[in-house]
């Protein structure tokens, strides 16, 4: 499974609360240094902020998003037609018993599911401009760029070994047929390989634009720690 995607946050509300709510004003160029930590969307990170203007602040900094999960997903093989094919065929049926599958001439037998295991990782740098419109209020419009790993999403999983070893002497044996396992993740359609594994991942462009809106300000006009 691969697919491109853009990856856009159209509008992100970011609260930020450093001393008095006003917009960068009466900061001079490069004069001071923000740092910050957030938690959003796109996951937790560390910010770096200066004023080049008082309306404009320039902030740089990442984003860290890891999740991990597993959960079972029903298999596709069509069964019906495997089943027809066995039972009209006593040599293959045959051929199934003297492999040790027996069991699995009646394809109900076959597993129906697989535990897929699948990782979200999302790392991305950021260079975004925050401007002040109005000289008495944190409002400020933020646009910029994400930029970091296209490979977001990875799945794996084993289909059981002897059904795949089933699959495998079918297609051998009925040249005209194409058996395989798959499974269906939300639209997308994945199919084993020819040892069983089911490997997919999700991509997305390096680099991706951000436009959004905030409250607060990058910048403390006082030295010191205050809350995010």
């Amino acid at each position: 499974m691969k697919k491109s995607l853009l990856l856009f946050s159209s509008v992100l509300l970011l609260f930020s609360f450093f001393g008095p709510v006003k917009a960068q004003q009466g900061m001079k160029p490069f004069e001071h240094l923000g740092v910050g930590l957030e938690v959003g969307t796109l996951g937790a990170g560390l910010d770096f902020a200066v004023p080049v203007h008082s309306h404009l602040v320039v902030r740089a900094g990442f984003n860290i998003l890891p999740f991990s999960y597993s959960d079972d997903y029903y298999i596709n093989h069509d069964r019906q037609r495997l089943n027809d094919l066995i039972n009209d065929t006593p040599e293959f049926k045959q051929i199934l018993i003297d492999q040790g599958l027996g069991q699995y001439t009646n394809t109900d037998n076959l597993p129906h599911d697989i535990d897929l295991d699948g990782k979200l990782r999302m790392v991305n740098g950021k260079v975004v401009v925050d401007y002040y419109p109005f000289k008495t209020s944190s409002f400020h419009v933020i646009a910029g760029l994400y930029f970091g790993k296209n490979k977001i999403i990875t799945l794996d999983g084993q289909v059981d070994p002897n059904t795949n070893k089933l699959l495998g002497l079918a297609n051998s044996y009925f040249p005209d047929e194409e058996f395989d396992s798959s499974v269906t993740v939300e639209d997308y359609r994945i199919v084993a390989d020819d040892n069983g594994n089911i490997n997919a991942n999700l991509k997305i462009n390096s680099v991706k634009p951000y436009l959004g809106i905030g409250f607060g300000n990058s910048i403390p006009k006082k030295t010191g720690w205050f809350p995010l």
